[in-house]
């Protein structure tokens, strides 16, 4: 899997907002595009990026540095 420009602008707009709904409003997508584009840019980098507990993305260590 390659990567695009819009992964790198929803992980982006994920770290800045720190909520997917606050990362599409950023970058003009639904919540839902929002959270596929990081899982495909998460499988692209072959990294997790995120933890997912109770409907939530947490950045890890890898995301932050």
């Amino acid at each position: 899997m390659s990567l695009n420009i819009r992964q790198l602008e929803a992980f982006r707009a994920m770290m800045q907002a720190g909520t997917t709904k606050g990362a599409a409003e950023l970058v003009g997508l639904s919540q839902p595009a929002v959270s596929r584009l990081i899982d495909a840019f998460e499988q692209a980098v072959d990294i997790p990026l995120f933890d997912r507990a109770r409907n939530r993305l947490s950045p890890t260590p890898e995301a932050v540095h």
